[in-house]
């Protein structure tokens, strides 16, 4: 993301036209698939790598305000009647009515968890897997829920099931190595845990097939298959990252995977933001409101003072990503723009999950996470503020 970022690229020979939608333009690397490997293509046409030494930007302070999102449905402003004590037993009445839409269990259990009642959000939150056992989208959203409230063991279960429905797709090892990752590293700064070590390796295993397995399954165009392997590259380096700057003392770290040495990067940046959706042949594009007043989005990728959006996804699942090695002075405005989408799903609304890092590959990474449904395409919506 920043001008002193070191570019190489792999990519399939292609012709001219299409080079510019396969170029990438992010803090690392652009991979393309081939039918068997993929390569490295050094002095052609296609590829440009240029390597400038790129110091560790320091951690620094920052303030993250999610936007409080309503669905402002009546079962919810049922809920908010009544003393938190009584709300279990009011949700239980409303079920009677509602009782077929899975949104309505999505909804309730977010209202739960906003209570700090974790353990009946869950009981609600997983009649959703009761609807249609094998149906991925489910679990994913059943995932993201329980990723936001920090209730990893079940994230992780639910990521492991996603795992084995679609096997096929990289997305579906992405998303189980981010959770792995993240429920790891917060419990590794409470203190050594050979459980969470285990589970870095995990992930790291998982990133390094979704970046260089070639998968039969296609989400949308191709590029989208593109997009996901260059992001899990990034997040496989982010990891790497942050393992190399946690304090293990003595402590027995992670094994490394084998990684030549080109894909690698130190990549710790002050300020990444990930957004993802549940839906699939849907477009939901990621906009970023600098301090300067200077827009990132699909449109204009590149900002002057080094801020990044990738590649525009619109037929697929996402990701799209902003990237800021070195953050301003100032607050950043996080902002989705639902687009359109020709896919119907069965929670409704197409459920975005999108994520805001500070300081992210460094010792005191920041995480926070917020889940909204969209259903009003053309709509732009202000998800939250980061203040540097």
């Amino acid at each position: 993301a920043a001008d002193d970022a070191a570019e190489i690229a792999f990519v399939e020979e292609a012709p001219e036209a299409e080079d510019e939608e396969l170029e990438a333009e992010a803090d690392m690397v652009t991979l393309a698939p081939e039918p068997v490997v993929l390569r490295c293509v050094y002095g052609s046409r296609n590829v440009t790598a240029k390597r400038k030494a790129s110091g560790t930007p320091a951690a620094v302070p920052a303030t993250v305000t999610l936007k409080a999102w309503d669905p402002k449905m009546p079962y919810l402003d049922a809920l908010k009647t009544v003393p938190i004590r009584e709300a279990y037993s009011v949700y239980l009445a409303q079920r009677e009515q509602h009782a077929n839409a899975p949104a309505f269990y999505l909804d309730c259990a977010g209202w739960f968890f906003s209570k700090d009642e974790p353990e009946l959000a869950e009981r609600i939150l997983t009649n959703l897997a009761e609807f249609k056992l094998n149906d991925v989208v489910l679990w994913r959203t059943m995932g993201w829920r329980l990723r936001e409230a920090k209730r990893y063991p079940l994230a992780i279960h639910c990521f492991r099931k996603a795992l084995q429905l679609r096997g096929e797709e990289p997305r579906a090892y992405r998303d189980l190595a981010l959770i792995l990752a993240e429920s790891a590293k917060q419990r590794l700064k409470q203190g050594y845990d050979a459980e969470a070590v285990a589970h870095l390796e995990e992930a790291l295993q998982h990133w390094m097939k979704a970046t260089f397995e070639v998968f039969p399954r296609k989400s949308g165009r191709s590029s989208n298959d593109l997009q996901v392997a260059i992001i899990s590259l990034e997040e496989l380096n982010g990891l790497l990252s942050w393992i190399s700057h946690h304090a293990w003392g003595d402590a027995q770290q992670p094994k490394l995977p084998t990684l030549d040495p080109v894909y690698h990067r130190d990549l710790p940046v002050q300020l990444r933001i990930t957004m993802s959706w549940d839906a699939d042949q849907t477009d939901i594009d990621l906009h970023v409101l600098e301090p300067s007043g200077e827009e990132a989005y699909y449109r204009h990728r590149r900002t002057s003072t080094g801020g990044f959006v990738s590649e525009d996804v619109t037929t697929g699942y996402g990701p799209e990503v902003y990237l800021k090695k070195t953050a301003e002075p100032g607050t950043y405005k996080i902002l989705t723009n639902y687009y359109s989408s020709h896919q119907t799903t069965l929670t409704g609304a197409t459920t975005v999950s999108v994520t805001f890092y500070t300081n992210w590959g460094l010792e005191d990474e920041a995480v926070r996470i917020t889940t909204i449904r969209l259903d009003k395409p053309k709509e732009k919506h202000l998800l939250g503020e980061i203040t540097f």
